[in-house]
């Protein structure tokens, strides 16, 4: 678990355990999502990942999705509560943005 003195970023603590409750060593999660490793030294530095990236790894590790984007700080965890304070649409229209 994530301390608040721990040196890594809440991401890398968040990779590295379910690593190893899985028995897997950083290069294996490197190889199924495709990426270089030198992305491991910005995200033990903070820095967050892509959406398509954090889908890939909720599916390497069998996570959920949001909890990754939370981790990395994608979304607060205000955002990924579903059932938050904030009403949810029931509006069945398309957003604009999937327009095309």
């Amino acid at each position: 678990m994530y301390h608040a003195n721990d040196n890594r970023s809440p991401l890398w603590a968040y990779i590295e355990e379910n690593l190893a409750e899985l028995g897997l060593v950083p290069a294996q999660l490197a190889d199924a999502l495709g990426i270089h490793r030198s992305r491991f030294t910005d995200w033990k530095r903070g820095k967050s990942m892509s959406v398509e990236t954090a889908r890939a790894m909720a599916k390497f590790l069998g996570k959920p999705i949001l909890d990754i984007l939370v981790v990395s700080g994608v979304l607060t965890a205000e955002e990924a509560n579903p059932s938050g304070t904030r009403e949810r649409s029931t509006s069945t229209a398309t957003p604009r943005w999937c327009s095309k």
